[in-house]
């Protein structure tokens, strides 16, 4: 177990250098882009985009265990680790970007605007005819509840039907 715990935070130490490696490489393009006042072409826009996108991406990864839910923000992704909202971190990947990179056990889609941490679920509550809510808990026991998109709901309780027993 120690030993896992090792290659944990050894793993997490590089993939963090590596993240401040990409921002780095990112915000030289970028200063070089400002400098130059010329219009980037095309090629680099999308190069610097791409890389956003990954930086975005790497962070979610480092903080998966800890994320109770992601909400859509435009193009921004708003990161909660906590169910009272404090300590939410904005990047700027859109949330479909998000959901295409993770597993369904991972991050889950629960509505256009909402992807979860299916480890964070306590049970679904139903509201009304055809409306229901996810109750959400993280590290601290804090409860959210978030709403379940009606076209999200039969394939939910297909696949996550313990979610739906609560009574």
């Amino acid at each position: 177990m120690l030993h896992e715990l090792k290659n944990t935070e050894e793993e997490n130490r590089l993939l963090r250098k590596l993240i401040h490696g990409m921002e780095m490489i990112y915000n030289h393009f970028e200063s070089k882009n400002e400098e130059n006042h010329t219009a980037s072409s095309s090629i680099q826009k999308n190069s610097l985009q791409v890389m956003k996108q990954l930086i975005a991406i790497n962070r979610i990864e480092l903080l998966l265990e800890r994320i109770v839910y992601i909400q859509s923000s435009g193009h921004y992704s708003q990161i909660f680790m906590n169910a009272q909202q404090k300590n939410s971190m904005d990047l700027r990947v859109s949330i479909n970007t998000v959901a295409k990179e993770f597993h369904s056990d991972q991050l889950l889609r629960i509505h256009r605007s909402y992807l979860i941490n299916p480890k964070k679920v306590e049970y679904a509550e139903k509201k009304a005819s055809r409306n229901y809510i996810l109750w959400l808990k993280d590290q601290y026991s804090n409860r959210i509840f978030l709403p379940i998109a009606r076209s999200q709901i039969e394939k939910m309780m297909e696949n996550h039907s313990v979610w739906f027993d609560h009574s």
